[in-house]
């Protein structure tokens, strides 16, 4: 089972200004890894 595709969920990019720092009122993101089974 080695098809699969991995992906951030709730990577928490929303809440980052443009240049990348995270902004003063957001709060804290908990972000996980998962993996989605392409095929058989």
């Amino acid at each position: 089972m080695r098809n699969g595709f991995y992906f951030i969920a709730n990577s928490g990019w929303g809440d980052s200004d443009q240049h990348g720092k995270k902004k003063a009122e957001s709060p804290p993101v908990e972000s996980t890894i998962r993996k989605i089974v392409i095929g058989k």
